[in-house]
């Protein structure tokens, strides 16, 4: 299925185990909204974001910091929403 971000906001699928973004989202609720669509049956997901360098100057810091995470995406993911997580292994 291909769908604009009007399909992210509360329509949920059963089944789905890719989102792929076409251009990086310009925040981070916006990339944990479209991610959420994904995995709602409890089983993994993934997201994929294909992109290039001159989209990223149209995103907010919290996003560029999460596009080259080195850390790990998750903590990347999360920590605009809670800066004290850190990894689970350092």
């Amino acid at each position: 299925m291909i769908a604009t971000c009007a399909l992210s906001m509360g329509v949920n699928f059963p089944d789905i185990r890719y989102i792929v973004m076409y251009g990086p989202p310009r925040d981070m609720f916006d990339i944990h909204q479209k991610a959420g669509r994904a995995g709602q049956d409890g089983f993994s997901s993934d997201i994929i974001i294909y992109y290039y360098g001159q989209q990223v100057s149209h995103v907010d810091e919290e996003v560029r910091e999460f596009l080259g995470a080195l850390e790990g995406v998750r903590v990347a993911a999360y920590k605009v929403f809670d800066e004290s997580i850190v990894p689970l292994l350092a």
